[in-house]
């Protein structure tokens, strides 16, 4: 009786009712599977085993990449952070108060990354639906880091550039707390000695100016409380080192962790962070200068340093958005120590503010600390 073909909706192979397959051999094909070849095996093995020596390497190669990327990313925002700093000074000087610089920066923010991101509207779309998890700690950077340029661009028109600049970067010691509590982080002896390094060197710039000249801060605040300043300040820029690492592992999470993925959440919080910075300084410029508080910016000078605050606080803004999320929160806020040695620079190269010899012992040790840490990363 000719055999009537079948077809296993399983495995997809074709048989015969009498148990004969299409090339006649009368073997069952399942029954052959079984049969291995030792030699195969062990091929198979090491094949195997290349795969995943080659895979680990490949996915150690790209951390690597990308921590080297966002290290590079870091001390851009440093050059560009120590930049505004200048601009807002300047500003100071051509008769802008500090706030409305600061204001006059987020609305340009906010300008530039809509037209990005392809208008008003769209960004709070994306970042409404982006996920509970991930929109929270969006939120929270982006409010502390408004709080922490907002809080700055007061103190540094009080004190000279670099000292203040100094004083900010108290963040290290406040960041190492709450990263031990909040995400885990344990650091060794090159982390340790870099935070001892840089604390040392705020606590050099904070007794050099209190025993030194005043001569040069010419600012309404006084030393002391503009110090006190500062140091909220460099809570709220801890507080942003935090969200941003959380915010990373939220992606992770979430199983999208893209380039593309980076590049628009950091868009997202630069826009962010724009409307926040908005919102927050110019209701206190009202409050604290009153309605006339943005006249200044009638005269093409102020318009001009604010134009320029905008656009070095975008850069920033952009940069550390995108490198933040490479490194661990320790080593994030280490490198942007580099803002004090540029700085440091601008104050004598801009301002001709006389440097002490503290402050400079003081950025010869967080220098230092910089560089040996990130060497010891890159390795």
């Amino acid at each position: 009786m000719d055999s009537i073909a079948l077809i296993d909706p399983e495995k997809g192979e074709i048989s015969t009712d009498d148990g004969e397959y299409e090339d006649g051999s009368g073997l069952d094909r399942r029954s052959v599977s079984t049969v291995s070849d030792p030699h195969m095996e062990k091929e198979g093995g090491d094949t195997n085993s290349m795969n995943a020596e080659a895979a680990n390497s490949s996915e150690c190669n790209t951390a690597r990449y990308r921590m080297l990327v966002g290290i590079l990313a870091l001390m851009i925002s440093s050059l560009s952070n120590s930049s505004q700093s200048v601009a807002v000074k300047m500003a100071g000087r051509a008769g802008c108060q500090a706030l409305v610089a600061a204001t006059g920066r987020f609305l340009i923010q906010t300008l530039i990354s809509s037209w990005s991101l392809g208008g008003i509207i769209t960004p709070a779309y994306d970042i409404w639906y982006i996920g509970s998890s991930r929109r929270f700690w969006i939120m929270v950077r982006c409010v502390s880091g408004s709080l922490n340029f907002g809080v700055f661009s007061v103190v540094v028109t009080s004190m000279a550039v670099g000292e203040a600049t100094m004083i900010k970067y108290a963040s290290p010691a406040i960041t190492c707390v709450l990263a031990f509590f909040m995400l885990d982080e344990r650091f060794g002896w090159s982390e340790s000695a870099a935070l001892l390094a840089c604390m040392c060197g705020v606590a050099l710039v904070a007794s050099a100016g209190a025993g030194g000249s005043d001569a040069h801060h010419s600012g309404h605040l006084s030393y002391y409380f503009a110090i006190a300043l500062g140091l909220f300040g460099s809570l709220c820029n801890a507080v942003r080192n935090i969200s941003l690492k959380r915010l990373g592992k939220a992606t992770e999470s979430a199983g999208d962790q893209s380039a593309s993925t980076t590049a628009h959440q950091a868009d997202l919080m630069t826009w962010m962070t724009g409307i926040a910075g908005l919102i927050m300084c110019s209701i206190s410029a009202l409050v604290i200068e009153g309605p006339g508080a943005f006249l200044s910016l009638s005269s093409p000078t102020c318009l001009f340093w604010v134009a320029a605050v905008g656009g070095a606080g975008y850069c920033t803004q952009w940069s550390i958005n995108w490198g933040a999320q490479g490194g661990t929160a320790m080593l994030n806020s280490l490198i942007s120590y580099l803002d004090v040695v540029f700085a440091l620079v601008w104050q004598v190269v801009f301002f001709q503010e006389p440097l002490q010899f503290r402050v400079v012992v003081g950025a010869v040790l967080a220098f230092a600390s910089i560089v040996l840490l990130t060497v010891q990363k890159a390795c």
